[in-house]
């Protein structure tokens, strides 16, 4: 009450009537308490604000012998009225003198930033054990729908953007509105909303990516619930935890968030952080990963259904002509000065997978069968990922065999762009996918490759277990594959096809097997994480895969 204006238009705070009503109805006993007002004056105020019947006991600021706040002396004063010891006792409280008032009379002291001190400065303090930044009644709608119906208000806006994350990647809309920093208790609050779904299985392993930050998890539903965290070999844990992120002073905070998920949804979350440059991409990169697992446990199976595509044709880019598109069915067309290259997708699958290359020898690959080993690897992704693919390289001049793959790899993610676009408008995908499909992946797997079609075009291997060096040498450069392939053009169509198909891709190396059998093993999973990029998703009809995503 200190400070108040003597205003005969006094109003409460929003929720404030709510609060009260709750309390009376529950024979809370409650008192108001002030240094620098007569009671007189206070109860006058009370009943103009209407809620003057709530409060047993006034306290005012004339009792001679009373210290006023910061001192404990009113807070105890106005307990004994009550006949209630100091620490069975909360206060609330708008200002850090009034808050050391209530912490130093025994009290459980709520900070509520209403007044002149933020919801910064009374956390901050040391005499708070709480703080709210509204009186506003705590709000928690969600339900499977479409994920851009949204409004998520919470004191920091970067666990706001978390949550954010769950909700999207769940397929869920959400309507939070709380007000307090307790983030662990938002997380029980979270996953028990969440536990009120129908579970489609009881255990999950999923990748989260974004931009240079990646995190694997596993969610197994059960008796025992919890949080483990581990690292890769080249991120110190507690370094990592400890640094600041956004408007958080650590990833604590973050930590007591998904440790409150966990005992929410009565489930063991497991959580391998795998790549660390900003603080902010590695924790987008977990609370992705937590979401898709979600969403693999608790979204209701999509209903296989009919569905027409027309195919549009002869849409001309520059030097792409797109002959044909549809949401399962792309063919792409590339012409420059040197060569042609023409790409067939096929989710339909009613051609075989060719690679064919006419023209100008290349090089080393005239003397070698290094072109059928390449054929063999784009049939492990097309395989892996549900299509067929046909391309025809025909070349005028070309000395280089980089130049072959990356402009092959840069197509063939065109003619993947072309559907998903499509699909994405007239159905709905999931947009990101993993090779993590099953529970077991989630140790068993020595490389797990994840793609996110956001319009981010970067690719990335990540070690777990080894070192970057070690990965270079034993697998990016210098290694001779697949009757002939150079790993270092093998590099170069990861690279082409993150343009084309503007993606993001993550190869996550656990355990580095000989060359020719990790690059099998990438190109394969590559495969899985695009079926799963495919995949309809029908509450993200529409929707362009990222939250803040720039998919056109």
């Amino acid at each position: 009450m200190d400070g108040v204006l003597l205003d005969p238009f006094f109003k409460t705070h929003p929720g404030i009537d709510d609060i009260l009503g709750a309390a009376c109805r529950t024979r809370i006993q409650m008192a108001v308490v002030s240094s620098n007002h007569p009671p007189a004056d206070m109860r006058r105020i009370l009943k103009e604000a209407g809620v003057d019947p709530y409060f047993h006991v006034v306290v005012g600021g004339d009792p001679e012998d009373l210290m006023k706040k910061p001192a404990p002396d009113i807070y105890r004063h106005a307990a004994d009225r009550l006949g209630i010891a100091p620490e069975n006792c909360v206060v609330v409280e708008g200002s850090v003198p009034g808050a050391e008032a209530g912490k130093k009379a025994g009290c459980f002291t709520i900070g509520v930033a209403t007044g002149g001190t933020d919801q910064k400065t009374l956390k901050n303090s040391q005499w708070t054990d709480r703080v709210y930044t509204s009186f506003d009644i705590r709000k928690l709608d969600l339900a499977f729908g479409d994920v851009r119906a949204k409004r998520i208000k919470t004191p920091n806006d970067f666990v706001s953007h978390m949550v954010e994350h769950i909700a999207w990647r769940l397929g869920c809309s959400i309507d939070l509105c709380w007000q307090n920093d307790d983030w662990a208790f938002l997380g029980r609050t979270l996953g028990a909303h969440i536990r009120s779904f129908t579970p489609v299985t009881q255990s999950v392993a999923a990748l989260g990516m974004m931009d240079d930050g990646s995190a694997e998890t596993r969610i197994e539903l059960g008796e025992t619930h919890g949080l483990e965290i581990s690292t890769g070999a080249n991120i110190d844990m507690a370094w990592f935890l400890s640094l600041r992120c956004e408007q958080l002073s650590s990833g604590r905070d973050l930590v007591d968030l998904l440790t409150g998920l966990a005992g929410g949804i009565s489930a063991k979350i497991s959580l391998t952080v795998c790549n660390l440059e900003d603080p902010h991409h590695t924790w987008e990169g977990v609370f992705r990963a937590v979401g898709v697992a979600l969403n693999k446990l608790f979204a209701p199976p999509v209903q296989p259904g009919a569905f027409s595509s027309p195919i549009e044709r002869d849409i001309h880019c520059g030097d792409i002509t797109i002959a044909a598109r549809s949401g399962y069915l792309a063919e792409v067309k590339r012409h420059t000065a040197e060569s042609g290259l023409s790409v067939i997708v096929d989710f339909e699958k009613q051609r075989p997978v060719v690679f064919q290359y006419e023209g100008a020898p290349i090089d080393h690959y005239r003397e070698t069968n290094a072109l059928e080993g390449f054929r063999e690897l784009l049939k492990l992704v097309a395989d892996s990922a549900g299509f067929s693919l046909q391309a025809v390289f025909r070349s005028k001049v070309l000395s280089s065999s980089h130049v072959l793959l990356e402009d092959t790899g840069m197509v063939i993610g065109k003619a993947l762009r072309e559907i998903l676009v499509k699909r994405m408008m007239d159905l709905g995908i999931n947009g990101a996918g993993s090779s993590l499909q099953r529970p077991a992946d989630f140790n068993e797997q020595k490389i797990n490759v994840g793609v996110s079609v956001e319009g981010r075009k970067f690719w990335r291997f990540v070690p777990l277990h080894t070192t970057y060096e070690d990965i270079k040498r034993r697998l990016i450069i210098g290694q001779t594959v697949m009757n002939g392939l150079f790993s270092e053009d093998l590099d170069d169509f990861l690279d082409g096809l993150s343009w084309g198909l503007g993606c993001s891709i993550v190869v996550h190396i656990k355990d580095l097997p000989p060359a020719e059998e990790a690059w099998r093993m990438i190109f394969e999973n590559l495969g899985k994480a695009l079926s799963e990029v495919f995949e309809i998703n029908p509450y993200r009809k529409g929707v362009p895969p990222g939250v803040k995503a720039n998919l056109s």
